[in-house]
């Protein structure tokens, strides 16, 4: 085996303090075993990160209580006296890194490059077999370009295309300054009657795509979702039958950012599943298994528990 995954826990802060003190930065700093950590405005929330601890099984990574722990002490190191502790997450996540296997007894000595180790033609295999090692959401593409020179090499093949200075999905002629969000956000208005606040949201959350996002939302009634109301019906009813949504999981925890920036309640994830299984096709069996399973993986994976108070959730966890 080439890979020995470490696990990295980050949080994500409800604090109006600690996001005006970023002042839009993100900070790197050293935490007390001289790990580098990081703390970040996202959004209107905080995202602080990471641990790096060995795990052997990626389903199991979760973030622990010790790992808050570690992560409030080393961010009071740079803050201290700010007063954050457990009320005021939102949101925890954990993953995985696939780093080279290594004999290190720490783990912040292994190796962050990515690799390609191979595997010429044996015995009965005639054919090799490439292994990628490592890699990460920063380094992927250059990863995958190493990759296929590699491949076309081996074919006697030469490169006819690159994607290095591609632009994808909504980053495919946009522009984050300011100027460019505003003329996006009054085209939106001019082609489609969308407000003004409803379009700032369209364009912060899909770039260049929004405008596709608006013209579906303006083709029949549309009317803000319950609950949520930076989000209408028909933008749901968009991703769910157009980003290859299955559960409802997969709209609440990866196709928007409802989940981590702690929007959810007891009563708008029934009405965000009431337009899934309209625009989906599902029956009530359906709806309320869904509802079940988004439950279980909010609070399994992510410490967030629907319908419960989070300080009485954080005391019953820290006392069983």
């Amino acid at each position: 085996a080439f890979i020995g995954g470490t696990k990295g826990s980050h949080i994500l802060l409800d604090h109006d303090d600690l996001h005006a003190r970023l002042r839009g930065k993100m900070i790197y700093f050293e935490s007390a075993d001289s790990r580098i950590c990081l703390v970040f405005p996202y959004l209107d929330k905080v995202l602080l990160g990471s641990t790096d601890i060995p795990l052997a099984e990626p389903d199991d990574a979760v973030c622990t209580d010790a790992e808050i722990d570690y992560l409030f002490a080393a961010l009071h190191g740079i803050f201290p006296g700010l007063g954050i502790g457990r009320p005021d997450i939102v949101y925890t996540y954990s993953g995985v890194r696939p780093l080279v296997r290594s004999g290190a007894d720490d783990p912040g000595d292994i190796s962050r490059d990515h690799s390609m180790p191979a595997l010429e033609p044996a015995g009965d295999r005639g054919f090799p077999v490439l292994s990628l090692v490592g890699g990460k959401w920063t380094t992927f593409r250059a990863f995958a370009q190493q990759t296929t020179d590699e491949v076309l090499r081996r074919l006697g093949k030469t490169r006819r295309s690159t994607t290095e200075a591609r632009p994808i999905g909504g980053g495919e002629g946009f522009s984050p300054t300011p100027e460019h969000l505003a003329r996006q956000v009054a085209a939106l208005g001019a082609a489609h009657g969308t407000a003004p606040e409803h379009a700032q949201h369209l364009v912060g959350l899909y770039g260049a795509r929004a405008d596709t996002m608006a013209a579906f939302c303006a083709a029949a009634p549309d009317r803000p979702v319950a609950g949520l109301a930076s989000y209408t019906e028909r933008e749901l009813t968009f991703l769910a039958t157009r980003e290859l949504v299955v559960h409802l999981e997969d709209l609440v925890l990866r196709r928007t950012p409802m989940a981590i920036l702690g929007q959810l309640d007891a009563a708008n994830i029934r009405e965000v599943c009431r337009i899934v299984a309209t625009a989906l096709g599902w029956d009530a069996a359906r709806s309320e298994a869904e509802l079940e399973r988004l439950r279980s993986t909010l609070s399994r994976q992510h410490r967030v528990v629907i319908g419960e108070d989070r300080q009485e959730f954080e005391h019953r966890r820290a006392t069983s």
